[in-house]
């Protein structure tokens, strides 16, 4: 009974995995300096199990030193005009990340938390709101 359960897990785990997809485009720097560098590319995801289709930027960060890298960044994302993350819930534009040395780390279906991705629009059109800009500001190392 075990194992049966163990395969059907693994089979809904599989599923969801596989109708899971994502593309990108090239790469192009937004951010360089002499400890890090960030990298956005456009590109789409989606998912056939509940048919998303998301237009995202993904995020590429880039350690260029021989040392851990932690660090912290606010990200303010505007739709339609407004901030959606500014003094509203400024928890939600903080993000921390480490890097190990000369690491890089970008979207996958295992790093595909929101430091890795900004929502720009609904393809299916659910979604109404539209990004119209962002920026990556407060750059703070913790260990440099």
């Amino acid at each position: 009974m075990k194992k049966l359960l163990l395969l059907i897990s693994l089979g809904l785990f599989c599923h969801v995995t596989i109708a899971q997809e994502y593309t990108t485009g090239e790469f192009a720097s937004i951010y360089v300096d002499e400890f890090l560098e960030i990298q956005v590319a456009e590109g789409v995801f989606t998912d056939a199990s509940t048919n998303k289709s998301h237009l995202r930027y993904f995020l590429k960060y880039v350690n260029k030193t021989a040392e851990n890298l932690e660090f912290s960044f606010v990200r303010s994302t505007y739709y339609q005009g407004d901030c959606a993350t500014c003094p509203v819930n400024p928890s939600e534009s903080q993000f921390d990340l480490v890097l190990l040395p000369n690491e890089v780390k970008s979207f996958s279906l295992e790093n595909s938390d929101k430091r890795f991705y900004i929502f720009v629009k609904d393809n299916n059109n659910w979604i109404k709101s539209q990004l119209i800009n962002f920026e990556i500001k407060s750059i703070h190392y913790t260990n440099n």
